[in-house]
């Protein structure tokens, strides 16, 4: 169907290197099909963001800080925000993720609190799961 296509991460590093101040960025960090070296000509970038402020319009800033990089490699690039992302969503970004930007080695802090809340959730979720199975009849 379709081949691997390599993209530039250098640009996307670069690009998100250029707004991290601005965005008040603590870490940015690569993920999914392109860091699994699994992205088609179709495939979009997938970029992981934790930002300094505790809150906020994350949807809206996401938005403002994938537009640089996709002038730059012309790929949609789709930026996640960590801040309020689902314990399996940060596992998942801490165990492939590759590094953009860290600031003030923000990266273990991030990957050490990433494995704890999925190790807390993932009996929950496990639960959830068998339920879920019961309920349809497919255990």
């Amino acid at each position: 169907m379709f081949g691997t296509q390599r993209i530039p991460v250098g640009k996307v590093k670069t690009s998100l290197q250029r707004v991290a101040n601005e965005y008040d960025i603590r870490l940015g960090l690569l993920f999914g099909s392109t860091v699994r070296s699994e992205s088609t000509p179709i495939s979009d970038v997938d970029v992981a963001i934790l930002f300094e402020r505790e809150s906020g319009d994350y949807v809206s800033i996401a938005l403002k800080i994938a537009d640089e990089p996709q002038k730059e490699i012309h790929k949609e690039v789709d930026v996640v925000p960590l801040n309020t992302a689902p314990p399996a969503l940060k596992y998942l970004v801490a165990s492939e993720g590759e590094l953009l930007y860290e600031k003030d080695e923000w990266y273990l802090r991030f990957y050490s609190q990433a494995l704890r809340e999925y190790f807390d959730f993932r009996y929950y979720l496990r639960q959830h799961t068998k339920r879920a199975r019961r309920y349809l009849g497919v255990e």
